[in-house]
C-alpha cells in the first residue's frame, strides 16, 4: 500500500491493484501501445501471471493465464486519480 500511495491518489483504486496482485502475484503487463492526451493515457497491454487467488469469483487454477488488455488512465498531479480498465474475462476462464 505505501508504494502504490506514491503513484494512485484513490485508495479504492489501490485496493483494485492488490486484489489482482494477490490473484496473480507477480504477474507481468507489457506494454503493447500507449496514447496519450492530456491528462489522459491509454495503454494496450499483454499481462501475463498464474492464477494464485480468487479472481472476479473464479478460483485459483495455479495455470498460467495471458490476455490482452485495455487501461484508460487518468493523470493529475503526477498520480493516478482513476482506471478503466478491460480484458477478455474469457481468457481468465479458459486457462493453459
Amino acid at each position: 500500500p505505501e508504494l502504490l500511495s506514491q503513484f494512485i491518489r484513490d485508495t479504492s483504486l489501490s485496493n483494485q491493484v492488490m486484489i489482482f496482485d494477490s490473484s496473480f502475484p507477480g504477474y507481468t503487463m507489457t506494454a503493447v501501445e500507449m496514447i496519450s492526451e492530456g491528462n489522459k493515457l491509454v495503454v494496450k497491454a499483454i499481462m501475463t501471471g498464474k492464477h494464485e487467488g480468487l479472481f472476479v469469483d473464479v478460483l485459483p487454477t495455479h495455470k498460467n493465464v495471458e490476455t490482452p488488455m485495455i487501461l484508460f488512465y487518468q493523470i493529475e498531479n503526477d498520480k493516478i486519480i482513476s482506471l478503466w480498465a478491460m480484458s477478455n474475462l474469457k481468457d481468465v476462464l479458459n486457462q493453459k
